[in-house]
């Protein structure tokens, strides 16, 4: 309902610092003499700290309002503003993937209001279903669903990024035969965050490498306050195949709370954590690690230090680990060193 008046040279006009909204914009071009060169009015939407997103959206036409959604992910990342949110108004499918590298750039990913909608991978989509990098992303309220469609690649990526994966998050039904991480993979200083995610049905699938079926994380860190990591798994045809829930790879990892059960792999059914460059900390402070099987050894928990010169060291301060299965070692096993200090 205000005015303002530009004097300019130019017919070309720049707006800034617009909350989210529907606009009346009246641009009057006028002379010193009062001469009336031009005169507009029209009705705009911004959308900067909350962009829309449906599958009844529009890219080319859409300008992320409420009203006027985008289509894909990718374009509502490039709208919103760092610290703003993304949110669903439909159950979408990826047959692109999303890239969300701008640095430094920190957004909310989630459904609208109460519903819980997800992103499907497409039947063509061979590689991730997002990609983060050098930013942070928040989610909540939305399902990941790889719809057990073959890939090359985890349905998340992550690269020297933060992820913070809130209550109502389920990642899904991904399949990977590239070998890295079937649900999650997160690599190079990289943060990832379980408030209350559950990591579900996910497996990989390689000839060659097949490690973290749920999430797998290398030279990063790995903290779980609460969740399910339920039912992933790993292919017994790779000779390295480990990790069926988590694989952990000279990087860092924390247990407040976890139901991580029913996951399998050739080695560590439920978690292999190994290193060979850093020295690695694994505390369990609490939570159920039950019912993981492996084919080969450690049913529960595989703890290894692939050099002499690190130490990796397992801290048990609380939690139940019982009732895994495997050959070897059924709940707890440790190789070439690595320590198991049970401080129960």
């Amino acid at each position: 309902n205000e005015e303002e008046e530009i004097e300019s040279d130019e017919i070309s006009y720049r707006f800034s610092d617009l909350k989210d909204g529907k606009y009346h914009i009246r641009v009057r071009v006028e002379t010193k003499s009062g001469m009336i060169i031009e005169e507009q009015e029209m009705e705009v939407s911004i959308a900067y700290e909350k962009v829309y997103v449906s599958s009844s959206g529009n890219d080319e036409n859409g300008n992320g309002s409420i009203e006027n959604p985008f289509l894909t992910i990718q374009s509502a990342y490039n709208k919103v503003k760092s610290g703003g949110e993304i949110i669903l108004l439909s159950d979408i499918t990826a047959n692109e993937p999303t890239k969300m590298n701008i640095e430094n750039k920190e957004v909310t990913l989630r459904s609208n209001k109460e519903e819980r909608y997800s992103i499907f991978r497409g039947d063509h989509l061979n590689t991730f279903l997002l990609r983060i990098e050098n930013s942070t992303l928040n989610t909540s309220n939305i399902n990941f669903d790889g719809r057990n469609v073959e890939a090359e690649s985890a349905l998340l990526d992550a690269n020297d990024a933060n992820l913070n994966l809130n209550a109502g998050t389920i990642i899904q039904n991904g399949v990977n035969v590239g070998g890295y991480g079937g649900g999650l993979n997160a690599i190079n200083q990289s943060e990832v965050h379980l408030n209350g995610a559950e990591i579900l049905n996910n497996q990989v699938n390689s000839s060659t490498y097949s490690q973290g079926g749920g999430i797998r994380i290398a030279d990063g860190i790995l903290n779980i306050y609460s969740g399910h990591i339920i039912n992933n798994s790993c292919s017994v045809s790779a000779n390295v195949g480990s990790g069926g829930g988590i694989f952990s790879w000279n990087s860092q990892m924390n247990i407040d709370s976890v139901v991580l059960q029913n996951n399998r792999c050739k080695y560590g059914g439920g978690i292999n954590f190994d290193g060979n460059s850093v020295n690695i900390n694994f505390v369990i402070n609490g939570g159920e690690i039950m019912k993981n099987s492996a084919y080969d050894a450690c049913g529960g928990i595989s703890i290894n230090r692939s050099t002499t010169t690190i130490q990796s060291v397992l801290y048990i301060k609380g939690g139940n680990i019982s009732n895994n299965t495997a050959p070897n070692n059924s709940d707890i096993g440790f190789h070439n060193g690595a320590q198991i200090i049970d401080q129960r």
